[in-house]
C-alpha cells in the first residue's frame, strides 16, 4: 500500500471517530450550558483552561517524539525500551503539572479568575492530571498502525462524558459534580490508552530477536521532545491562554462566550489535527528513508484538498454561525458570532497548511519548528491582547489569525528553500 493510501486509510478511521467525538462533545456542551448557566459554565471553562494550559506548558507532547524517533529505529532498536522512557517522561511531567495547578488553585485562584470555593473544587481536576501521561502511548499506537485502538478509546471517553452530562442535567447537579466527574472519566481513558500501548509494544518487541536498546535514540527522543515541548508551550498559551486573557479583561461571562466560540471553531483545528496524526507516521518514515520529495508532493496535495474544505466550512459559519450558536447553546450565545469568525479564520488557515508545518518539524527538527512558532507567537501576543482590549468581544480571537498566518508563511518558505 502506498504512503498516500495509508494516510487516507488512517485519516478515514481517525476522522470517523473525530466526527463522532465532536458530535457528542457538542451535545454534552449544550447540556452543560443549559444546566449550569453562563456564570457556572464560565467557571468550569476557567478550571479546565487552567489545568489544560498548565499541562501543555509542562508536558513533552511525546506522541510526536515517539513517532519520529520510533520510525528511525523501527526494525533494529527496542520500541519497548523507548516507550518506557517516554512514559516515564510523560508521568513526571504530569506530576509536576498537577503540583503547579494545586499551588495556583490554593494560593492564587484570582490569577485565573476563580473564587476560592470553585478553586478548591478544581483540585479534583488537578488530581486527575496525575494520570494524564498518555502522549508516548498514543504515539506508539499510531506508529504501529493501531489507529483503531486509540480512536475507540477516545470515542468511549466521549460517550461517557455525554452520558455524564445527561445524567447531571437530569438531576440538576451543581457545578461541583461536574468538577469531580469530568476528570475521573478522562483519567480512566488515559489508563486504557496506556494498557493498549503496552500490549502492542510488547507484542512488537517479542517478535524480534534481541531488540537493542539504543542510547542514541533515547538522546534523540529527549532532544526532539524538548523542542516539541517548547513549541507546544507556545501553542498551549495561544489555545488555552486566550480564554484566560478574555476572562481577565472582560470577565467570566465573556470567557463563557469565548469558550463556546472556541469550541465551535475547533471543528477546523480538529479536522487538521485528525489529518496531522494520520500523516505524521508516514512522513516520519519517508524522511527517515531519504524520500523528502515524495513527502513534499503529498503535502502539496493534502494542502489543496484541505483548503477547499476549510473555505467551504468557513463560508457556512459566516452564513449560519449566529443561528448555530443560538440553537445549540441558547439565545444569549449568538453574541459570540464575531469572535467565532475570527477564531474560525485562524483555524481555517491552519487547517489548510498543517501538512507543511508537520513536514518542517520532521525534516528540520523540532527546534527549527520552535523558532518558526516563536515568530508566530509574537503575532498572537500583540493581537490576542489588543483585540479584546480595544474592541471587546468583537476583537477576541484576532491573535489566532496572526499566529496562523505567520506560522503558515514561514513553514512554507522553509520547505521551499530546502
Amino acid at each position: 500500500m502506498s504512503p498516500l493510501r495509508r494516510i487516507a486509510k488512517n485519516f478515514g478511521m481517525v476522522l470517523s471517530g473525530s466526527l463522532a467525538i465532536t458530535a457528542m462533545g457538542f451535545f454534552a456542551l449544550a447540556l452543560n450550558t443549559r444546566a449550569l448557566g453562563i456564570d457556572d459554565l464560565g467557571k468550569l471553562f476557567l478550571v479546565q483552561a487552567t489545568c489544560e494550559l498548565t499541562a501543555k506548558l509542562i508536558s513533552f507532547q511525546n506522541w510526536q517524539s515517539y513517532t519520529k524517533v520510533g520510525a528511525d529505529i523501527e526494525g533494529r532498536g527496542s520500541l519497548k525500551a523507548l516507550w518506557l522512557y517516554g512514559v516515564a517522561l510523560d508521568f513526571a511531567a504530569a506530576a509536576v503539572s498537577a503540583l503547579v495547578v494545586v499551588l495556583i488553585l490554593l494560593f492564587a485562584p484570582a490569577l485565573v479568575g476563580l473564587d476560592p470555593e470553585t478553586a478548591r473544587l478544581g483540585l479534583f481536576f488537578a488530581a486527575g492530571m496525575l494520570l494524564s501521561g498518555r502522549g508516548t502511548s498514543i504515539g506508539a499506537l499510531r506508529l504501529l498502525g493501531a489507529f483503531g485502538w486509540a480512536v475507540t478509546i477516545d470515542v468511549l471517553q466521549a460517550v461517557l462524558l455525554l452520558v455524564n452530562a445527561a445524567l447531571l442535567f437530569a438531576i440538576g447537579a451543581s457545578l461541583s459534580a461536574y468538577l469531580i466527574t469530568i476528570p475521573t472519566i478522562t483519567a480512566a481513558a488515559s489508563v486504557l490508552v496506556l494498557l493498549g500501548a503496552w500490549i502492542k509494544i510488547k507484542a512488537q518487541d517479542d517478535n524480534k530477536k534481541n531488540p537493542r536498546f539504543d542510547r542514541v535514540a533515547r538522546r534523540k527522543f529527549l532532544t526532539f521532545a524538548l523542542g516539541v515541548s517548547a513549541s507546544g508551550t507556545l501553542n498551549a498559551v495561544r489555545q488555552r491562554g486566550e480564554i484566560l486573557i478574555v476572562g481577565a479583561i472582560l470577565g467570566p461571562a465573556a470567557a463563557a462566550l469565548f469558550g463556546v466560540a472556541y469550541r465551535v471553531s475547533e471543528l477546523f483545528s480538529r479536522f487538521a489535527e485528525t489529518a496531522r496524526v494520520s500523516i505524521f507516521p508516514e512522513f516520519s518514515r519517508l524522511v527517515a528513508a531519504g524520500q523528502f520529495s515524495q513527502a513534499m508532493a503529498i503535502a502539496n496535495k493534502i494542502s489543496k484538498w484541505a483548503t477547499v474544505i476549510a473555505a467551504a466550512a468557513f463560508f457556512g459559519l459566516m452564513v449560519a454561525g449566529t443561528s448555530i450558536l443560538a440553537l445549540l447553546f441558547g439565545p444569549n450565545f449568538g453574541e459570540a458570532q464575531p469572535m467565532l469568525l475570527l477564531l474560525a479564520a485562524g483555524s481555517a488557515i491552519y487547517a489548510s497548511t498543517f501538512a507543511f508545518t508537520s513536514l518542517v518539524q520532521i525534516t528540520f527538527g523540532s527546534w527549527r519548528f520552535f523558532a518558526i512558532s516563536l515568530f508566530a507567537f509574537g503575532g498572537f501576543c500583540v493581537f490576542g491582547v489588543l483585540g479584546p482590549l480595544f474592541f471587546g468581544l468583537n476583537g477576541a480571537g484576532a491573535g489566532a489569525i496572526a499566529n496562523a498566518v505567520v506560522l503558515a508563511a514561514l513553514s512554507r518558505q522553509s520547505l521551499m528553500r530546502r
